[in-house]
């Protein structure tokens, strides 16, 4: 009787295992696909029990300053 139960929690560390792996390798892609788009993404801010937003900002090569430019003439920054 042990022996079963002993096998079948194997199985099911192994499952898990093989879950938390995915979840590590998509986890990966999301962050390398990030960093190739140059978008940080900071901490969640949780407006009430159904919403949350996450906050993010884009790196350009023109720096920051150019950005609330852009948002008061509702252009792209590359343009100014």
């Amino acid at each position: 009787m042990k022996k079963i139960e002993s096998d079948k929690s194997t199985e099911l560390v192994e499952y898990y295992e093989a879950k938390l792996k995915k979840l590590f390798s998509i986890r990966k892609q999301l962050k390398d696909y990030l960093k190739q788009e140059n978008t940080k993404i900071q901490e969640v801010v949780v407006c009430d029990d159904m919403f949350v937003e996450y906050p993010y900002y884009i790196r350009t090569k023109k720096g920051g300053k150019y950005w609330k430019a852009a948002l008061k003439f509702h252009i792209k920054p590359e343009e100014l």
